[in-house]
């Protein structure tokens, strides 16, 4: 391959990594009060753009729907919940709940890493790392996100 051609191949690529980035997106929180401990949670998915549609669309009830989404989903595709435990501004290994919903809610290991919320901006930082196959490496789903309005406003 020429000069050209190789500054080309890596344009494309940095753009396809870019984007595949920019596409993960954070959904459905919600907050609730543990009713034996009456401590706050706040809960939400990480997940690519088309993830989010099909999980949506499954959350309204919408089966016929979720299912023609979910049939279109590349066998690589991810979800992954968070649940923060507690009132702070950063959670820590100690203080979230990091899990794979599909197909059975299996637990990740947080290795190290911390997820920043950041109520006065509306974003979330999630920076972690989990352990996979006894070695810690990034998750998949660490950004920064805009969280939701309502979740924003709340002053704690």
């Amino acid at each position: 391959m020429n000069r050209r051609t190789n500054t080309a191949l890596l344009l494309a690529l940095s753009l396809l990594t870019t984007a595949v980035g920019a596409d993960v997106r954070l959904f459905l929180w919600q907050e609730v009060r543990d009713e034996k401990s009456g401590e706050i949670q706040s809960g939400f998915f990480v997940a690519p753009q088309a993830v989010k549609e099909m999980a949506e669309a499954e959350a309204r009830g919408d089966a016929k729907r979720a299912k023609m989404l979910g049939e279109k989903l590349p066998k690589t595709s991810w979800m992954y919940g968070i649940v923060l435990k507690g009132v702070a501004t950063i959670y820590s290994s100690d203080t979230l709940f990091l899990f794979e919903p599909m197909p059975c809610g299996s637990e990740l290991k947080v290795a190290s890493g911390t997820v920043e919320l950041d109520r006065p901006k509306g974003t979330m930082r999630v920076a972690l790392k989990v352990t996979q196959d006894g070695n810690p490496i990034d998750f998949i789903g660490n950004g920064t996100y805009p969280i939701p309005k309502a979740a924003a406003k709340k002053s704690r």
